[in-house]
């Protein structure tokens, strides 16, 4: 059979290495250098491939490599032989497998990938191992001791392995008892030395697959642990003769059961080594070039063939905007723009054209340029909508495109009115897309899971796209009323958030810090709990939450929290840069132990004084709050500048009470007003001797407060109120 194999991974040497279990084909790899065939994806067409191949030499089939990562050529649905697609990051690569899978005759997926694929509406699936190992490179070395006792190496994207990353936290706790190393951009010579040197390889598949460390870790010689559940472990592996399968359950028990027990480690390392030996990369190929031979009498079945070439062109263009490689965008762009031009309809090219023009802009500098090419995108994604209104999806994209271009105000009411329409049910076509950014954090992983889990269109995918897409639009609205420092406001965007992605480790950190904030300390702590339980390697919840602690008193459970990220970090090289922050965090715990308190409770607050809103704000709630017997004082900051005068200042507030409140200036708590020029280093020397800060729409950095260990608190005399008490006993 002659084949071509588009970016396939091992790369030519190995197909070099043949035969692949007795075949004999003619094989030639398309890609980057030092690819039999080299293929530029931002110029060349499938008439270009078939240009340049060898003169007589026509392909059976064209097997291209990971659908979701790598683009084929424009015109691969017109290929005059067996077409072929392999998808192997499915959960990642929903939507770019839904734009153009239908170019191809054959698909070719894990189990659950074959699964999901037939459910997605393609028929014409089928399972292959996909991942492997290369026995030339993967193997065990002379000479080099198993002197680390767990090791593993993988992605450290924790928002795309958010699940396995709770696993691996489990895991790098336990270095106090054992020597552990957890990394990541081990490669090479590096990677394979590093697996030898591991008595147990940690492993966790992220959907249900054999992934590519299950055969690596293996060869090497490590006793391999894989999750008990996994519907193709035991398709290669006898568990407890070749590998462990550990649950949530026994994790723990089991790791330190078989560092105990050596030789029953040694045994069954030795047996998986034996195991895996027939599952190389040549093994696995020839089983795929098997399924491929059998279906080339196959009748072609390329749904994308069918429409018109507008449509075709719209499709590689939205495939484009979905892959890593971010200059396809350019190319994206270039093909809506075609689209358009060959009759398709123009609101559909002018959203592929406004992101892939956001695509580009975000490659961008900062700079005046940056923000014009924003502006630019906001224009396209305008012009999309027409005399009608935008789409949820769209707002959502539009305000994107305005925050960059520091329109704040035009951004917050786009993405209320999503927000809004958003919490009743959507039209499939409201939420469909193309959406901005493309960087493979939350947002993305949330939407690629139901494009790859349910048919597009349905009830059940029109809901997960619908709650991604609140969960952004609510988590931006709180980001942006924060920076306004309206802080009430952007807890309850943040909690709206929240609800529509409950198990979303981001919208539980941005409500933990909104409501610290406010001075909500309490509420505070128990979403940095839940943010850190959901995502236990946020670098900021680490040092944050033992600070929210301390401020409300817990400093046992402050230092604990602390003490468990060291064990954490003792077990993750990578992270070895934080110990010194945390040694620092561990000093401020340990030194802001309760001690007896002497004069009155105080709080500092930084007005501005051109803003009688403002003002007015802050003093009203606080005379509400509190009378002349309470141990309480209120000093105000002054810019002796800016500002007006001292006496002029008293004078107002002394006619505000008089006028708004019915009080005699005597008739209040204690208010100092403190003339002192402001800056960052001035004000925290001021809070370092605080109790709390008092906030409101125009004040300060509420991140000054947090780095002093006091609240922030919300201008409302409830508020004040409570702080007073929490923090007075």
């Amino acid at each position: 059979m002659r084949a071509i194999i588009a970016h396939f991974l091992p790369l030519p040497e190995l197909i070099d290495r043949a035969p692949f279990g007795g075949r004999s084909d003619d094989l030639l790899v398309l890609g980057a250098p030092p690819s039999h065939l080299e293929f530029d994806p931002l110029l060349h067409t499938w008439e270009d491939v078939r240009a340049r191949l060898p003169s007589g030499w026509d392909p059976d089939a064209y097997i291209h490599w990971s659908l979701e990562y790598n683009p084929p050529p424009i015109g691969i649905e017109d290929a005059d032989c067996l077409t072929v697609a392999t998808v192997g990051d499915w959960n990642l690569g929903g939507q770019a497998v839904h734009h153009l899978a239908g170019a191809f005759d054959l698909l070719i997926a894990d189990n659950n990938g074959c699964d999901h694929l037939r459910s997605a509406g393609f028929s014409n699936v089928e399972y292959a191992p996909l991942w492997a190992f290369d026995p030339a490179v993967h193997r065990t070395l002379d000479g080099v001791d198993r002197d680390l006792d767990i090791v593993m190496v993988g992605s450290f994207n924790h928002e795309v392995q958010h699940e396995r990353s709770r696993w691996i936290a489990r895991v790098a706790r336990m270095s106090d008892r054992f020597r552990v190393c957890i990394t990541t951009n081990v490669y090479g010579d590096d990677y394979v030395r590093l697996m030898n040197r591991a008595r147990i390889v940690f492993n966790r598949s992220i959907r249900g697959e054999l992934n590519m460390r299950a055969y690596e870790a293996a060869a090497c010689g490590a006793l391999m642990f894989y999750e008990r559940g996994n519907p193709e472990i035991e398709t290669l592996f006898t568990p407890g003769e070749e590998c462990v399968l550990y649950d949530e359950n026994d994790l723990e028990d089991l790791l330190a059961y078989y560092l105990a027990h050596e030789d029953e480690r040694a045994r069954i390392a030795a047996n998986g080594l034996a195991r895996v030996q027939s599952e190389s990369y040549q093994a696995h190929l020839a089983q795929t070039l098997q399924i491929v031979e059998h279906n080339l009498g196959l009748t072609p079945n390329r749904p994308l063939a069918r429409l018109p070439l507008a449509g075709r062109k719209l499709a590689h263009a939205c495939h484009r905007l979905l892959l890593p490689d971010r200059r396809n965008a350019g190319v994206a762009m270039k093909l809506a723009e075609e689209s358009h031009h060959d009759g398709a309809p123009a609101a559909g090219c002018l959203r592929v054209l406004a992101v892939a023009a956001g695509e580009l802009a975000a490659k961008a500098p900062h700079g005046p340029a940056r923000v014009q090419a924003f502006a630019h995108a906001a224009i396209l994604c305008r012009q999309a909508g027409g005399a009608n209104r935008l789409g949820p999806a769209e707002q959502v994209n539009l305000a994107s495109f305005l925050l960059e271009a520091c329109e704040l105000e035009a951004a917050m009411t786009e993405l209320e009115l999503a927000a809004e329409a958003l919490q009743s049910t959507q039209e499939p076509a409201e939420v469909t897309g193309p959406y901005f950014p493309r960087a493979f954090r939350e947002f993305d992983v949330a939407l690629d899971w139901a494009w790859a889990t349910e048919r597009v269109g349905s009830e059940m995918w029109t809901s997960h796209v619908q709650s991604a897409l609140l969960s952004r639009a609510a988590q931006l609205l709180s980001e942006c009323a924060g920076t306004q420092t309206n802080f009430i406001s952007a807890a309850k965007w943040a909690r709206m958030a929240c609800g529509a992605s409950p198990h979303s480790p981001g919208a539980r950190h941005l409500l933990a810090r909104m409501l610290q904030a406010c001075g909500r300390m309490e509420d505070s702590a128990a979403e940095y709990r839940a943010a850190l339980d959901l995502a236990p390697f946020n670098i900021a919840v680490w040092l944050e939450l033992p600070r929210v602690l301390s401020a409300i008193g817990k400093h046992g459970e402050a230092a604990e929290s602390l003490a468990n990220t060291a064990r954490t970090v003792d077990g993750c090289p990578f992270y070895a840069w934080m110990r010194p922050a945390l040694s620092e965090a561990m000093l401020e715990v340990q030194s802001s132990r309760p001690q007896i308190r002497s004069g009155p409770f105080r709080f500092v607050a930084v007005p501005d004084w051109r803003s009688k809103e403002c003002v007015e704000q802050i003093v009203g709630a606080y005379v509400d709050a509190f009378g002349p017997q309470d141990e309480v004082t209120l000093d105000l900051h002054v810019d002796p500048v800016r500002d007006p005068s001292v006496e002029s200042l008293y004078l107002s507030l002394e006619q505000y009470l008089a006028d708004n409140k019915g009080m005699a200036a005597e008739a209040v708590a204690d208010i100092t007003l403190s003339p002192r020029h402001y800056n960052p280093e001035a004000l925290q020397s001021v809070l370092d001797r605080a109790d709390a800060l008092i906030i409101s729409h125009a004040s300060r950095d509420p991140q000054l407060a947090a780095r002093a260990g006091i609240p922030a608190v919300a201008p409302t005399a409830e508020l004040l109120s409570q702080c007073a008490l929490a923090n007075a006993a």
